[in-house]
C-alpha cells in the first residue's frame, strides 16, 4: 500500500514540476528505457542461483518488483526500490524470502538457494518523472517427475472391436514431462508404438505447479492384442522414466484356420484336426451334414477314424463357439473306392428294335473307362455305360458284361491304385405275335336273346410270337371293357347287353399284336323294363299336382316305338307333352307323358281316364294301360243363374251339371226344404255327373248342393218371370287403344227369358254417327263373352263407352262406364307457305307426302283500319271465326307440281291450311294460316348470321362513339354545374323538359355521372321532388321504379308525354300520381338516352 502511495505522490509531484517548468524549461528530457536480462540461466534446480538485471536509461527514480506464480494471470507486489534514498524493501508477504532473495536500487534482483515457491514470472518497472518502463522474465525451478504409473480407466478387459481406455500419471515434474506410449505384443520382448491399435491420445497438464501430469490413450482392441503389455514413458530435462507394464485382456470370438479337405481310400485311417484361437476358450464341435460327430472344450479337437467307409464321404464342418461368438470351417472328406457295377440280370428286346441297356457304375473317383463285352461273339463296345444296339438281331442274344475301371489317388501322399468292377446281363431277343384268328362255333353272329354263343381265338400261323402269347377279349361299345382272358369265350345265355364288337388280342412280353374282331348282334322283342307282366295299373292322385307324369320304359332291339292314347283315342297335343329318351347302351326306350302343355300346367279333373302305352319293334308288340284316377271336390259347371218361367208352360226342369271324383251326392234346396236328386254318370266321362229337378212351377231360388269326401259345391238358380235384360258386366279393353280403334269385351247379363240383342253407346260418337245413335253389336248368344271392335275414332280424344241389352220387353240398364283416351297420331304440317310475289290470288307451298289431302278453309281477314288493340283481339279470336272450307281448282289429294294454289282472295280473306288423311278427311294435322306467313322469299341461315353480325358490329361502334363524347364532355359539365345558380338550373330544367329529344340528349351527355352509360342523372334544386322521366314519347309503361339516394323506391318511370311532366308539375311539388313525390329530400331526374 505504501508503495502505491509513494508512487502516486511521486507522479503528482512530477506532474506539478512539469507544469511549473513547462514554459521555462529549455532542455529536452530523454525518454526512460529499460534493458532486462537474467542469468546465467533461467531454469534452475532447487538451491540454485539466478541474477535478474533491469538497467534503466536514464536511471529510474523508483523501481517496482512484482511476482506472478501463474504466468501473469495475477501479480503480487514483491519489492520497492528508491534511488534517492538508496533503499529497497520487500513486501510483507515475501519477508520469508529475505535469506534467498535480494533487490538493489541499481535494478538487480538475485535468487539463491532457490525453492519451488519461487518458480514464476518476475517483473520490474521503473519510473522517472512522468516516464515509466517495465519488463519481465520467467524463472523455472526444475524438478524431476516421479516414476509414472499406468492404470485402466474401467477395466483391463475388453471385447474385440471395442476401445480400452488407459491412463498414465506422473507426479512432481516441473516443467511437466512429455508422456509417450508403447506396447509389447504377446510372446514378444520388444516394445513398439501403438499405431496398430488406432490410438486416440489426450494429455492433461498439472492443475498446479509440481502437481500430477495425466495422459490418456484409447486403443482399439483386437484378438492379437490379448495379453499384450502397455507402458508409458515420461521425458523430462532432468530424467526419463518408464511406467509399470499393464497386461490387457481381449475377449474375442473363435478364429478357425482353414481345414483342408481329404481324400482317403476305403479301409484306410483318417484323422481330422480342428484348432481354434479364442478368448475365452471355445467349444469345438465336429459336424457331418450338420450331425455332431465329436465335441471338445479345448483349443484343439482331434477326430480319428481307423477305417473309413464309403458312407463317410460328405461335407464336414468344424464349429467353434464361446460367449463372444462362433466360427465355422467347412471341408470335405472323399472316400475313394473301386467301381461297383450294377446292371439288370436279364433284358428282352424285340427283334429289329433298338436295344439300350445301362449299367449303373458307382466309383470315386468316377471311372475313366466303361466297356461292354460280348463273350459269345468277342465284340467289345464302349466307352459308355449304355449298351446300345440300333437293330437287335437274334445273334445279339446272350450274356453281355459291363466292365469299369478307375484310378484312386489319396491325399496323404500314398501311391495311386487302380480299381475294377463288372456286371453281367442276359439279353433275350423277342418279337410280338401277329393277328389271331377269331371264329364263332355256331357260325352266325346274329342271335336271339337267351341263345348260347362260343367264340375261339387262335394264334397266327405266320407269326405266333416269342415267347408264347396269351389272349384277352374286349367288347367295344361306347366304352372298352375287358371281359375275359384265354383262347375261348362262352356266353351261356345272351342278352341285349352282350351286343357289340368282340376283339381278341394276342400279347406277349414283346408287345401286343393287332386285334381280330367280330360283331355279335343280340336282338330282343319289347319287354317292360320293370319285368312286370301286368297289363293294367291304377294310379291315384289329386287335382292341382304340377309335376305329375306317366312313364313307359321298355327294352328291345331294334329300338321300340312307343305310342300313347287316352280312352282309346289320340291325345290332345295342347294338354300333354311326350318326351322320348333312348339309351343305346342298354337299348332302353323311355317315354314320359307329362300333363302339361300350352293350355295347362297342372292336373285337371278331365285327366281322369285310361292311358294306354304300346311299344313295338320288328320282333313284337306289348301294351300296358294306366288307369288314372284324379280325385277332386265337386265343381258345378252350370253357369245359368236365372231362368224365366214361361206363363204358357205349366212347369220347367232345372239341371245341375257336376264334375267330381269320387261320385257326389246332390240335393236341391228350395227355401227351407231339401230334396235329394238322382245323379246320372256320363259313360264317356266317368267324373261328369248330372242332377235334374223336375216339375218346377213357381218362382224362387233353387240351390244345387253337391258333396263328396273332398268337399262340396253350391249353385243357385233364380226362377223369375220374363222381363227386360240385365246389364252386361266386366266391360274392359282387350288391349291399349290405338289412335282410331279399340278392342272391347264384356259378359252379357240375363236375357230376361227372351232373345236379346247387344248395343253400344260411345260419347263422343265415332265419325259418321250421330250423338244419340247407339251401335248394335252382332254376337253369338251361346258364348259367355262378347268381343267387339270400336272403329272410326279420332286421335288423342277422350271417349266414354257403355253397353246394354234389349229384348221384346224393353232395354236393360247400362253397364259400368269405361273411359279411355286414344293415342296421338303424328301428322305432317303445311310447310313453305308464302305469297307468290305480289299476287293476291296465288300461294306457294311445299309438296306434301302421299296419302294426305290438303284442306283449305277461309275466314274474313283483319281490317287495316282497325286499331292495334282491335287487331290483336281479332287475332286472339281467330279460333272463334266462322271458317268455311274452300273448294280448290285442282285436286286436294295430289300435291301441285309447281307448288301453287290459285283462285284465292288474299286481299279480303284469311286462309287456314292443314293436311288430312286421304281415307279419313276428318283427321287433320296442325293448321298454318296466311296471317303469319311472310311475303319475302326464304333467307338462308348463313345470310341471317352475316346480317346479324354486321348489325352487332354497327351497334358496338355507335356505343363506343357515344361513350367517347360523354367522357370528353365530363369536365365541361362539371365546370358548368359549378358556375350556374339555382335560378339558372331551374330555367335550364324547364327548357330541357320542353325541348325536343335531340336537345335533351345533348344536355344529358354533359352530365357527370361516372357509373352510368345508358342513363344520365340531373339534379333539381334542393327541396324539389323529382321523377324518373323518359324522353321517349312512346314509353307509357309505369311498371319500372327508381331508387333515391337512400336506396328506397320513390317513384315510377314516366314518359316525356306524361301529364305530370308535360305540365311542369315537377317544379311545383304537386303529387298528381300519388306515387313519386317526396318533398324535403334531394331528388334526381333520370333521363333515358336512346341511341
Amino acid at each position: 500500500m505504501w508503495s502505491e502511495t509513494i508512487k502516486a505522490a511521486f507522479l503528482l509531484l512530477a506532474a506539478v514540476t512539469v507544469l511549473v517548468f513547462q514554459g521555462s524549461a529549455s532542455a529536452e528530457v530523454a525518454a526512460l528505457t529499460l534493458r532486462m536480462s537474467a542469468g546465467p540461466q533461467t531454469d534452475i534446480q532447487p538451491g540454485g542461483r539466478v541474477d535478474i538485471s533491469c538497467a534503466f536509461d536514464p536511471p529510474a527514480t523508483y523501481i517496482f518488483w512484482r511476482f506472478s506464480s501463474n504466468n501473469g494471470v495475477t501479480w503480487n507486489k514483491l519489492a520497492l526500490c528508491h534511488a534517492d534514498s538508496g533503499k529497497c524493501s520487500l513486501q510483507e508477504q515475501f519477508k520469508n524470502w529475505t535469506d534467498r532473495l535480494a533487490t538493489r536500487v541499481n535494478g538487480s534482483l538475485t535468487l539463491w538457494n532457490a525453492s519451488k515457491e519461487q518458480d514464476g514470472v518476475y517483473e520490474c518497472e521503473g519510473i522517472r518523472n512522468t516516464d515509466a518502463a517495465k519488463d519481465n522474465r520467467s524463472i523455472t525451478i526444475v524438478t524431476p517427475p516421479a516414476q509414472p504409473t499406468v492404470t485402466a480407466a474401467d477395466s483391463d478387459t475388453a471385447t474385440e472391436g471395442s476401445r480400452l481406455n488407459l491412463t498414465c500419471q506422473s507426479v512432481g515434474g516441473n516443467p511437466p514431462p512429455q508422456i509417450s506410449w508403447s506396447v509389447r505384443q504377446r510372446s514378444q520382448t520388444e516394445y513398439s508404438a501403438l499405431d496398430s491399435m488406432s490410438p486416440v491420445f489426450s494429455w492433461q497438464p498439472p492443475a498446479q505447479k509440481f502437481g500430477s501430469t495425466v495422459a490418456s490413450v484409447s486403443v482399439l482392441t483386437a484378438s492379437s492384442a490379448n495379453l499384450a503389455g502397455i507402458v508409458c514413458h515420461t521425458a523430462h530435462p532432468l530424467a526419463n522414466a518408464t511406467s509399470n507394464e499393464l497386461l490387457i485382456k481381449v475377449l474375442y470370438a473363435p478364429k478357425l484356420p482353414r481345414v483342408a479337405s481329404q481324400r482317403a481310400i476305403a479301409g484306410s485311417s483318417v484323422g481330422i484336426n480342428c484348432t481354434a484361437d479364442a478368448n475365452p476358450v471355445a467349444k469345438l464341435t465336429l459336424l457331418k451334414s450338420n450331425s455332431t460327430l465329436s465335441e471338445a472344450s479345448q483349443p484343439t479337437l482331434l477326430h480319428s477314424v481307423p477305417s473309413v467307409t464309403r458312407n463317410l464321404t460328405g461335407a464336414y464342418s468344424c464349429l467353434a463357439s464361446n460367449s463372444i461368438g462362433s466360427a465355422r470351417r467347412d471341408f470335405s472328406l472323399t472316400v475313394l473306392y473301386p467301381p461297383a457295377v450294377q446292371a439288370p440280370s436279364s433284358v428282352m428286346v424285340r427283334e429289329g428294335a433298338s436295344l439300350q441297356v445301362g449299367c449303373n457304375v458307382e466309383a470315386e473317383p468316377p471311372p475313366f473307362t466303361v466297356n461292354w463285352r460280348h463273350p459269345g461273339s468277342g465284340r467289345l463296345l464302349g466307352n459308355s455305360s449304355q449298351l446300345l444296339i440300333t437293330a437287335a438281331a437274334r445273334t445279339d442274344a446272350g450274356e453281355w458284361t459291363c466292365e469299369a475301371q478307375n484310378l484312386m489317388s489319396p491325399s496323404d501322399g500314398r501311391e495311386p491304385r487302380n480299381g475294377r468292377g463288372s456286371a453281367t446281363v442276359q439279353v433275350t431277343v423277342q418279337y410280338p405275335p401277329g393277328m389271331p384268328v377269331v371264329a364263332f362255333t355256331a357260325g352266325t353272329s346274329v342271335v336271339q336273346s337267351g341263345s348260347r354263343v362260343a367264340l375261339v381265338c387262335r394264334p397266327s400261323l405266320l407269326s405266333p410270337g416269342v415267347p408264347e402269347p396269351g389272349f384277352s377279349w374286349t367288347i367295344r361299345t361306347s366304352t372298352s371293357t375287358r371281359v375275359a382272358t384265354g383262347p375261348a369265350l362262352t356266353i351261356e345265355s345272351t342278352g341285349l347287353e352282350d351286343s357289340g364288337e368282340y376283339a381278341c388280342v394276342a400279347e406277349n412280353s414283346a408287345g401286343r399284336g393287332p386285334a381280330a374282331s367280330v360283331s355279335l348282334t343280340v336282338q330282343q322283342p319289347p319287354r317292360w323294363l320293370d319285368d312286370s307282366t301286368a297289363t293294367t295299373t291304377t294310379t291315384t292322385t289329386s287335382v292341382g299336382v304340377g309335376s305329375f307324369a306317366l312313364v313307359c320304359a321298355v327294352r328291345g332291339r331294334p329300338a321300340c316305338e312307343v305310342a300313347w292314347s287316352r280312352n282309346g283315342r289320340e291325345l290332345d297335343p295342347g294338354a300333354y307333352s311326350v318326351s322320348r329318351e333312348f339309351d343305346p347302351a342298354l337299348f332302353v326306350t323311355r317315354s314320359t307323358l307329362r300333363f302339361v302343355g300350352p293350355s295347362r300346367s297342372i292336373l285337371q279333373p278331365k285327366d281322369n281316364g285310361a292311358y294306354g302305352c304300346s311299344a313295338q319293334n320288328s320282333h313284337g308288340k306289348i301294351t300296358r294301360t294306366f288307369n288314372l284316377v284324379v280325385k277332386f271336390p265337386p265343381l258345378i259347371q252350370t253357369s245359368t243363374t236365372k231362368l224365366a218361367l214361361d206363363p204358357a208352360a205349366s212347369e220347367i226342369s232345372l239341371e245341375c251339371e257336376i264334375l267330381a271324383q269320387p261320385k257326389p251326392k246332390v240335393t236341391w234346396e228350395v227355401g227351407s226344404n231339401s230334396y235329394v236328386s238322382n245323379v246320372s254318370q256320363d259313360t264317356l266321362t266317368p267324373y261328369k255327373h248330372r242332377a235334374t229337378l223336375f216339375g218346377v212351377r213357381s218362382h224362387g231360388r233353387f240351390t244345387c248342393v253337391a258333396r263328396n269326401a273332398l268337399g262340396e259345391a253350391r249353385h243357385s238358380v233364380d226362377v223369375v218371370p220374363r222381363g227386360p235384360p240385365d246389364p252386361p258386366t266386366n266391360l274392359r279393353m282387350l288391349s291399349p287403344p290405338n289412335w282410331d280403334r279399340v278392342s272391347l269385351s264384356w259378359q252379357p247379363g240375363f236375357d230376361g227369358g227372351l232373345q236379346a240383342s247387344m248395343w253400344l253407346r260411345c260419347t263422343p260418337p265415332p265419325e259418321g254417327r250421330s250423338a244419340d245413335e247407339p251401335i248394335r253389336i252382332e254376337h253369338d248368344s251361346s258364348l259367355r263373352t262378347v268381343a267387339a271392335n270400336l272403329t272410326n275414332l279420332l286421335p288423342a280424344t277422350n271417349y266414354s263407352v257403355v253397353v246394354f241389352a234389349r229384348n221384346q220387353l224393353g232395354s236393360g240398364s247400362n253397364s259400368a262406364e269405361l273411359r279411355f283416351t286414344t293415342s296421338e297420331l303424328a301428322m305432317p304440317t303445311v310447310t313453305g307457305l308464302r305469297r307468290d310475289g305480289n299476287s293476291a290470288t296465288t300461294l306457294l307451298l311445299d309438296a306434301w307426302p302421299a296419302g294426305y289431302c290438303l284442306r283449305v278453309e277461309a275466314a274474313a281477314s283483319v281490317k287495316k283500319s282497325q286499331t292495334q288493340q282491335q287487331q290483336q283481339q281479332q287475332k286472339l279470336d281467330a279460333s272463334e271465326r266462322q271458317w268455311r272450307q274452300v273448294k280448290l281448282q285442282q285436286s286436294a289429294c295430289d300435291a301441285p307440281s309447281d307448288g301453287r294454289l290459285t283462285g284465292l282472295d288474299l286481299s279480303t280473306l284469311t286462309y287456314r291450311l292443314s293436311l288430312c288423311l286421304a281415307d279419313r278427311l276428318a283427321v287433320c294435322g296442325p293448321a298454318a294460316t296466311t296471317e303469319n306467313m311472310s311475303g319475302f322469299p326464304e333467307v338462308s341461315s348463313l345470310t341471317i348470321i352475316i346480317v346479324a353480325a354486321f348489325c352487332t358490329l354497327l351497334i358496338i361502334c355507335l356505343v363506343a362513339i357515344l361513350v367517347f363524347f360523354c367522357c370528353r364532355n365530363r369536365p365541361l359539365a362539371s365546370k358548368e354545374a359549378a358556375s350556374s345558380g339555382d335560378a339558372a338550373t331551374s330555367a335550364a330544367r324547364a327548357s330541357e323538359l320542353d325541348s325536343p329529344p335531340a336537345r335533351r340528349d345533348s344536355r344529358l351527355r354533359r352530365h357527370p355521372e361516372p357509373d352510368l352509360m345508358a342513363s344520365t342523372y340531373k339534379s333539381f334544386s334542393s327541396g324539389k321532388p323529382y321523377a324518373m322521366v323518359s324522353p321517349h314519347p312512346s314509353l307509357t309503361s309505369t311498371d319500372e321504379t327508381s331508387i333515391d339516394q337512400t336506396n328506397k323506391v320513390f317513384s315510377t318511370l314516366l314518359s316525356a308525354n306524361h301529364p305530370i311532366v308535360g305540365n311542369n308539375n315537377l317544379e311545383s311539388g304537386s303529387d298528381n300520381s300519388g306515387t313519386f313525390l317526396h318533398p324535403g329530400r334531394q331528388r334526381k331526374v333520370i333521363y333515358e338516352v336512346v341511341v
